[in-house]
């Protein structure tokens, strides 16, 4: 949860916004081991674990849009 949060203020600046594409990815992947560990009965925090892999997934998804929408806007010469 802790990492996704982290991105998700990363992605609150447009210069840190880059660093979501490494962090999001990061909190995407421990919110899911945490969730099956619970799933499992080896941990506790449910919630925590569906708010890290919430908050990964769209802290991965945005910045990633973005940077789509920018490579597209920029080829099609729309970036003025």
């Amino acid at each position: 949860m802790t990492m996704g949060i982290v991105s998700g203020v990363f992605l609150g600046t447009v210069v840190l916004a880059v660093v979501c594409l490494v962090t999001g990815p990061i909190a995407w992947v421990m919110g899911a081991r945490a969730r099956r560990k619970v799933q499992r009965g080896e941990a506790h925090g449910s919630s925590q674990a569906t708010t890290g892999l919430v908050l990964g997934v769209v802290t991965t998804v945005i910045p990633w849009a973005l940077l789509i929408l920018l490579v597209v806007l920029g080829v099609t010469g729309n970036l003025d």
